[in-house]
């Protein structure tokens, strides 16, 4: 009876009706969220669009109505950057994986602009991985050598959880492809050196690895970072990583590497194929150039300055090891 004596008084007082039309607004923002994502600020307040995205359930306000209710493009905007559109995108293409290009200066925001993005100059492999987001976004024409990538606005959206390998493979995917002293590298500016030093990557300034970085010279990383964090990239970026010619660094950095991050934690008394550590040769590699594993922790100290592993590269190349049977199955490959 009390149950019932409370539901007659919420009734009365109204209180139902002011759930429901919090509900429904609810409802509302998200829609129009995912709509600023999918489609663009063209379609965020379309009727059509946000009643397809709203589960068909609502009805939808005319579009003066339904601008008041999210506050407009910047309202919906921070609508998306609290996490309301947290499920369109579909990998690899997702806000980790963009916030990481911007951490690496792939993209660069333009000054003035809310959705307006500048491409890095000579980068073909990016702007042909662009053709395939998913969400919205279109290229426009050059300003100063660099494309504009238009109506973007993903960047908008926090890291989804678990995200940070995919941040790291787009910091990576930010570096300029170049070549120096008939090696290929990754260039990146004097900037980005915390963002290197965030997840362990290490660099040189085209004569020897360092750690102090000089002004004006480009920091160059060892193509084997984009290698080994390739599967978390598009088609046409992992392409990329994989076809360098002559890379710097390579294969001793790899094998380095496999020593540090599989080889001591499995036990692993064998070499990896080249589609597990790439850049490394393939098997029996360390072998013919007479590497021993006390001369590759070595080299990882005193050539490269390996001071330690982020939990994503070494995550990311034991997943690449056990998803090969030819190398996990291995006798002395254990677990």
């Amino acid at each position: 009876m009390e149950k019932l004596s409370e539901y007659v008084a919420s009734l009365n007082s109204g209180a139902h009706l002011k759930e429901l039309c919090l509900e429904r607004r609810g409802k509302l923002k998200a829609a129009c969220a995912k709509a600023l994502v999918l489609h663009g600020a063209k379609k965020v307040f379309d009727a059509e669009t946000v009643y397809q995205l709203a589960g068909k359930e609502i009805y939808v306000p005319v579009v003066g109505r339904l601008r008041s209710v999210c506050g407009g493009i910047d309202g919906v905007a921070a609508l998306v950057s609290s996490g309301l559109a947290s499920d369109v995108w579909t990998p690899p293409w997702t806000p980790a994986f963009v916030h990481g290009l911007i951490d690496s200066g792939g993209l660069t925001k333009a000054e003035g602009h809310r959705a307006t993005w500048f491409v890095e100059t000579g980068r073909e492999d990016l702007l042909a991985s662009l053709g395939s987001l998913g969400v919205s976004g279109r290229l426009g024409g050059s300003v100063r050598g660099r494309r504009l990538l238009l109506d973007f606005w993903l960047p908008y959206a926090p890291d989804e959880p678990l995200g940070e390998p995919r941040r790291l493979a787009g910091a990576i995917a930010g570096g300029r492809p170049t070549r120096s002293c008939g090696q290929s590298w990754l260039a990146f500016s004097p900037g980005r050196v915390g963002v290197l030093r965030k997840y362990g990557i290490v660099f040189n300034e085209g004569d020897r690895f360092v750690r102090r970085v000089r002004v004006g010279k480009n920091l160059l990383v060892s193509p084997f970072y984009a290698g080994a964090m390739s599967g978390l990239m598009p088609v046409e970026l992992s392409r990329m990583a994989l076809s360098f010619e002559s890379p710097g660094a390579c294969p001793l950095m790899p094998l380095c590497y496999w020593k540090m991050c599989v080889a001591e934690r499995r036990r692993c008394l064998y070499e990896p194929c080249a589609d597990v550590l790439p850049y490394a040769g393939g098997l029996g590699s360390a072998n013919s150039e007479g590497w021993s594993s006390e001369l590759l922790g070595r080299a990882a100290l005193e050539e490269f300055d390996i001071g330690w592993v982020h939990p994503c590269l070494g995550g990311e190349l034991r997943r690449r090891f056990l998803m090969c049977d030819s190398c996990s199955r291995k006798k002395g490959c254990r677990e």
